[in-house]
């Protein structure tokens, strides 16, 4: 069975790991994971918000960490890039750019 993508914009950074020479791998993209991931009630579980679906990833990630590796990983509401960046950089890309280069 062929390996199936399961987002039209994330790659899991497979086609760079390529283009280096690595050999890539994903457990994500692994078939057995993408099935148990599909079968999962999404929409009933959230009830189609898009709110509750965020928290319910955090939640999920958080007790994937804290199953395998016993730390407690702070989850945060899932906040836009956007919303973090200050008022002199609203609709100015070319500032924002500049300020971000001149810190390296």
């Amino acid at each position: 069975m062929e390996s199936i993508k399961h987002s039209l914009t994330y790659s899991g950074g497979l086609s760079r790991a390529r283009a280096y020479g690595f050999s890539g791998f994903s457990p994500n993209t692994r078939p057995a994971v993408i099935a148990v991931a599909e079968a999962i009630p999404f929409a009933q579980l959230t009830e189609g918000s898009t709110e509750r679906l965020y928290a319910l990833k955090g939640e999920i990630v958080g007790r994937g960490i804290r199953a395998v590796l016993g730390v407690e990983m702070p989850v945060y509401p899932k906040r836009r890039f956007q919303e973090g960046v200050p008022q002199e950089f609203q609709g100015d890309e070319e500032g924002y750019r500049r300020h971000f280069l001149g810190l390296y």
